[in-house]
């Protein structure tokens, strides 16, 4: 990972005339630290600190600036981990939570940006835009490229315009080598976020998220957003580029092959337009569960039990969200109410607390999960688990085991189906949020057959065999 040294000089932005030396070291992942000889603030109890820093009593400072390679910088939340003095010499290491490379922010309240640029892992290779494309003969020998520059893309939703933009560096001409000739090309999409009003700086860090999501879920593969730029509102009215280094996750790892043929889907099949608003209303709608099932592929636990408590959390969490008005009877929610109100006021408080908690209006995790699999293409749900009561009442039974502590249940689960059980409820909602994205039965039934075909048909065996056998868990 590419590390950055910064040397420059760093202040308070309330005493801007006490400047010090510093090193701002940093990597790109955003993790930062500013050693200051001097240092640049002070709590109340700071020991050997110069009286004349500013007092930040908690020992954090919202902001602070720097000027290093010429340019300005802006340290963002700035916590105080180590200060010492020997020697009469202070010294005072800041870890600052965000670093703006290019500007001299006020406040972090401040304004002043207009949209941004990011670059996301894959993004380039699941917006199926190409600016070169090599050709071939009948036998497949390679006989050139054709180049061209498509068009961007570009949807508005809530305000922000989002425009994928492709994007090429190199030189036209081939480097004449002793060794011979060579033609560097590289090629990437930049995602342009440009906002109708001007946002703070944290809109870098919040605007760029359901895109990332998007991608990571249709590649299958944590993405990272490997660069950040701000642009900004200048003086003169023009915009200006602010890089912006903040820590996030998942982290920039090295660069690495990707296949299109290993994506539930790339914009070959969809049109950015149609998928990014769908995806940012389906978020929306279903954002505890839909951070759950992502967290299973950005950051799976090391534990099968918390993975298979997570997939249960995130199934049940999809349903409560999709179906927030899902009962168990035909009596309203107004009704449910009145009746419980009724048994309430018959009731002493000792017995209240012991019935009421009892009588709920709403279907268990096993009805749940049924009514779920019901939401993608049927063809599909049956070939993923086989029989879906089997499935729903394994998970419902493992959910519960590991949330309760009585990990002993999960031994009434065969052991074979109960370890693909996390990864076959995870493909079932893959296959739920296919389906709410618009996808037909086509892509869905493709997402089975090429990608979760093994885990199918060895979780399928051993639902046959336990349903030959009388043996399901109730």
């Amino acid at each position: 990972m590419k590390e950055t040294e910064l040397l420059g000089q760093w202040w308070h932005p309330r005493t801007p005339d006490l400047r010090v030396g510093g090193m701002l070291e940093l990597d790109d992942n955003g993790f930062a630290s500013l050693t200051a000889i001097g240092g640049v603030f002070r709590d109340e109890h700071t020991i050997g600190a110069p009286r004349e820093l500013t007092v930040e009593p908690s020992g954090r400072a919202m902001v602070l600036h720097g000027i290093a390679g010429g340019r300005p910088v802006t340290l963002i939340d700035c916590l105080s981990m180590r200060a010492s003095a020997t020697g009469g010499s202070f010294t005072q290491t800041v870890r600052p939570g965000a670093v703006l490379i290019g500007i001299h922010l006020d406040s972090v309240d401040q304004k002043v940006v207009r949209g941004l640029v990011v670059e996301i892992d894959n993004l380039t290779e699941w917006s199926a835009m190409r600016t070169f494309t090599p050709t071939f003969a009948e036998g497949q020998e390679l006989t050139g490229f054709e180049f061209s520059f498509p068009d961007p893309q570009s949807v508005k939703v809530a305000g922000t315009t989002v425009t994928l933009k492709p994007c090429r560096s190199g030189s036209w001409w081939p480097e004449s080598l002793s060794d011979g000739r060579r033609l560097c090309e590289r090629e990437w999409v930049s995602a342009v976020f440009e906002f109708d009003t001007n946002q703070a700086w944290e809109a870098g860090v919040d605007a760029p998220s359901a895109l990332r999501d998007l991608v990571t879920f249709a590649t299958r593969t944590p993405c990272a957003i490997r660069s950040r730029t701000l642009l900004v509102a200048s003086q003169d009215g023009e915009t200006q580029r602010v890089d912006l280094k903040v820590r996030t996750k998942p982290q920039i790892r090295e660069s690495r092959t990707t296949d299109v043929n290993d994506y539930l889907f790339d914009l070959s099949v969809t049109s950015f337009e149609e998928i990014y608003p769908s995806w940012c209303e389906l978020a929306a709608q279903a954002k505890s569960g839909m951070d759950v099932l992502l967290s299973l592929t950005y950051d799976r636990p090391v534990y099968y039990e918390n993975i298979l408590f997570n997939a249960g959390a995130a199934a049940e969490a999809f349903h409560r969200e999709l179906f927030p008005d899902a009962r168990t009877s035909e009596f309203s929610a107004e009704q449910h109410e009145a009746i419980i109100q009724k048994i309430r006021d018959a009731l002493t408080k000792e017995e209240r607390s012991w019935v009421l908690p009892k009588l709920r209006n709403q279907p268990g995790l096993k009805e749940r999960m049924l009514d779920l699999a019901g939401c993608a293409d049927a063809t599909a749900v049956d070939e993923l688990v086989t029989d879906r009561e089997t499935w729903a009442k394994w998970l419902k039974n493992a959910r519960n085991a590991v949330a309760h502590l009585e990990l002993a249940r999960l031994d009434a689960i065969p052991e074979e189906p109960r370890y693909r059980l996390a990864d076959i409820t995870q493909d079932l909602l893959h296959l739920v949020v296919l389906a709410r994205l618009g996808f037909d039965a086509d892509v869905q039934r493709r997402s089975v057959r090429e990608f979760y075909w093994y885990q199918a048909q060895q979780f399928g065996e051993a639902v046959r065999a336990t349903i030959r056998e009388g043996s399901g868990t109730q």
